[in-house]
């Protein structure tokens, strides 16, 4: 999908937070827009706007500011808030461990850095999509970017949200009515 296929809101919205990004680490090399803005679907009653950032490489000195500067877009998202993560080049080449330098979720005003952080399983799913789908806001195509995550790491990683998504949904657990062969 090409940029023009954006919502212009969201589009304009995220070059705003790559300026950010690029003024908060000298080292950006971009910044990924993937999610329902993309893929399809985007309601910005529903929604929110998906991010993966890149950085050269770690520095935990930085993440609070990384974090912060995010954080702080989070009211002029046209959506239900900024989801974004940050990560190193060597992450986005190489999924791996998950790692990642911040995470910020402007709905829950979560930022969490990553710094002594064990990882984020959440990435591999990430990085597989932007690899495949992401509009660049900022820096090279997303196929020089993101590495190939293997299928049956991608297929776990679905199978996981599948599973977390039954335990969590919201309202009562979903189960078969009486008399539905179920």
């Amino acid at each position: 999908m090409s940029a023009p296929d954006v919502p212009h809101e969201v589009l304009s919205y995220a070059r705003r937070v790559a300026r950010l990004l690029r003024a908060a680490r000298a080292d950006l090399v971009g910044v990924y827009l993937h999610g329902s803005a993309v893929l399809g679907g985007f309601d910005p009653d529903r929604s929110d706007v998906d991010l993966l950032a890149v950085v050269a490489g770690s520095d935990p000195g930085a993440q609070r500011d990384t974090g912060a500067a995010l954080a702080a877009t989070g009211a002029l998202c046209p959506g239900t808030g900024l989801e974004a993560s940050v990560i190193t080049a060597a992450t986005a080449a190489d999924v791996g461990g998950c790692a990642f330098e911040v995470h910020v979720g402007t709905a829950g005003r979560t930022v969490v850095t990553g710094a002594g952080h064990d990882g984020d399983p959440d990435l591999v799913l990430h990085v597989a999509v932007c690899r495949e789908h992401a509009v660049a806001v900022a820096g090279p195509p997303p196929r020089e970017v993101f590495g190939a995550v293997p299928p049956g790491r991608v297929r776990a990683a679905l199978a996981d949200e599948l599973r977390w998504g039954r335990d969590h949904a919201a309202g009562r657990p979903i189960t078969p009515r009486r008399g539905s062969g179920a």
